[in-house]
């Protein structure tokens, strides 16, 4: 992107912030770096910690950035609207903590895997000195050979396995979800567990997650539904629960909120009872919200006040309600001005740093195999809302 192009860029989303009076008017939603002396850590972003409105014809010359971001996301093809929403984050968090020593350098990752080594190519030779993106799992693996220590890759991507010493993934991943929905349920009486998983990788690492947390927690074994029909879950579920000897307190899916709800419907139907359910990031949509058989269900995921704070900001300047993963655009940006603004090195080793960063979706931290590890609130799904029955803490023991 040359300089002229990004100033447009930047001039319209400024007037854009004008009209919409918004960044007058509220807070960053981003929390900044994480520090044990502070009950609410946040980014100093002016005298006041509100950002200050620049009139567009009063905006000034724009310095040549010293630190420039390489955003990759796919801008073409099926994935474009969530692509732009990723930018649009991106670019908000930039101007809710403004410094003149960054740069955004936005690419269109394409998709695929050669598409993605080509962006990420065009961001490295305009001096990007970090990644952030893309958002599948194939384009964060083809970008293994490029990270480095001195340039890492902080992929958007669910794919645990795209993770490496220099490739950081940012995505919800499921282990940390099951283990803290878990541990939930078990402080409060809930030790025998039934799991109902697909069959499949999901629903592999579900139960494996939650196998290792029940052993390290001394607690009883699960026992496992594989499944590969929504019938043969239900006939199977239904025939534990109705054996006092195998009957659960609790009962973890590992699928999706409609198919769950289906499963949930048929079990009630015959007659047998279901214990408390419980579920997995997959449910932290709107669409498990509209399942009945859902209601009074929990899974552990980012704390809702906060995330929508940031989408009806988003709103706001944008005029429409970001996708769910439009969040990850806005931490990683604002983690990284977070960094620079300490004269932080944009390295591996800073970003796995154990003090970690507390964003709109919660405290995180990267670990040394790129693997991000989140604190996560305690949600409950009623009358189509999601109600916080435990917070989450705002630090990470491990």
């Amino acid at each position: 992107m040359t300089s002229t192009h990004s100033l447009k860029i930047f001039l319209a989303l400024f007037l854009a912030l004008f009209i919409s009076g918004c960044v007058s008017q509220q807070s960053s939603p981003w929390q900044g770096r994480y520090s044990n002396s502070q009950t609410n850590p946040q980014v100093n972003a002016g005298a006041d910690n509100q950002n200050v409105l620049i009139q567009p014809d009063a905006a000034p010359v724009r310095r040549e950035a010293s630190v420039k971001i390489g955003f990759l996301a796919p801008l073409s093809g099926n994935g474009a609207a969530v692509g732009q929403s990723l930018v649009n984050a991106a670019q908000l968090a930039v101007f809710d903590l403004p410094s003149d020593r960054v740069e955004l350098l936005p690419r269109d990752s394409g998709g695929s895997s050669n598409s993605a080594r080509s962006a990420a190519q065009s961001v490295i030779n305009d001096g990007a000195t970090i990644i952030l993106g893309p958002l599948y799992a194939q384009e964060v693996k083809a970008l293994n050979s490029i990270a480095s220590p001195s340039r890492p890759v902080l992929g958007f991507t669910t794919d645990w396995t795209a993770a490496s010493s220099n490739t950081f993934v940012m995505g919800f991943l499921p282990h940390a979800q099951v283990e803290r929905v878990l541990d939930y349920a078990a402080r409060n009486g809930m030790r025998k567990l039934a799991i109902v998983a697909p069959s499949g990788e999901y629903g592999n690492l579900v139960t494996a997650a939650a196998q290792r947390f029940l052993q390290n927690s001394n607690l009883p074994s699960p026992r496992i539904i594989n499944y590969t029909s929504s019938q043969q879950a239900a006939s199977e579920l239904q025939t534990l629960q109705q054996n006092p000897a195998t009957k659960s307190d609790a009962v973890l899916f590992a699928s999706r909120s409609s198919e769950a709800a289906s499963i949930i419907n048929s079990v009630r139907q015959s007659g047998a009872t279901l214990p408390r359910v419980m579920g997995t990031g997959l449910w932290d949509d709107d669409n498990a919200l509209s399942q009945t058989a859902l209601r009074g269900a929990i899974y552990a995921g980012p704390e809702p006040s906060e995330v929508n704070r940031f989408s009806q900001k988003y709103r706001s300047v944008y005029g429409e309600i970001p996708p769910r993963v439009a969040s990850l655009g806005y931490d990683s940006a604002a983690m990284v001005l977070s960094l620079v603004a300490e004269n932080k090195a944009l390295t591996s080793n800073t970003l796995s740093d154990p003090a970690g960063f507390s964003g709109i979706d919660g405290f995180f931290k990267f670990r040394n195999d790129g693997l991000i590890d989140r604190s996560l609130s305690i949600l409950e799904i009623e009358n189509g809302q999601r109600l916080t029955r435990e917070r989450a803490q705002k630090s990470l023991s491990f």
